[in-house]
């Protein structure tokens, strides 16, 4: 008799085990087109991405960029890289809004980093950030909580004639078939 409640037991041990891997539960999975971290135009199974930066004369400004969206991307950025491509760059998406502050230890290029709130409106920008050759490196904050930022070759906003309050979007290219 007490032999049937431990053959419930292993179904018992898969459903929760199955609760925990699917924090998404309610709503799509990952692999099916849900946003990371909860953006909806963020596919989890990454791509190519486009920032989409639109000034108040409406004129739109293009980046090509790349994903950091876990802590350990976070972390490495775009350190020991040597070059970054003309209107390309990195969009780091965080969980949440705060303050956030970037640092420039191990990046051998100069960058513009633009710090953007939930709504993806820019709220600060730090110029020509330089690499740092030796501690302690210089931090550069957001001004106001931020949840989105992108990195991109110093010279690049001013090039683009970006500013505080210019509203970004992300875009993910489609390929055809």
């Amino acid at each position: 008799m007490l032999k049937l409640p431990y053959l419930f037991l292993p179904l018992l041990l898969f459903a929760s085990v199955q609760a925990e891997m699917e924090p998404w539960q309610g709503r799509k999975r990952p692999g099916d087109n849900h946003s990371v971290r909860g953006h909806p135009t963020i596919d989890a199974q990454r791509g190519q991405y486009y920032v989409v930066f639109r000034k108040e004369s409406g004129e739109k400004t293009i980046v090509s960029v790349e994903l950091a969206t876990t802590q350990k991307e976070h972390a490495k950025g775009l350190m020991f890289r040597k070059e970054l491509a003309k209107d390309h760059g990195m969009l780091f998406i965080f969980k949440v809004e705060q303050q956030r502050s970037f640092w420039m230890k191990n990046t051998f290029i100069p960058l513009d980093i633009i710090f953007l709130s939930k709504d993806l409106r820019i709220i600060s920008i730090a110029l020509n950030a330089q690499p740092c050759k030796q501690d302690p490196c210089p931090l550069y904050f957001s001004k106001k909580p931020a949840q989105y930022v992108v990195e991109v070759n110093a010279g690049f906003v001013a090039e683009n004639g970006l500013a505080q309050g210019d509203i970004a979007s992300i875009k993910k290219a489609f390929r055809s078939r």
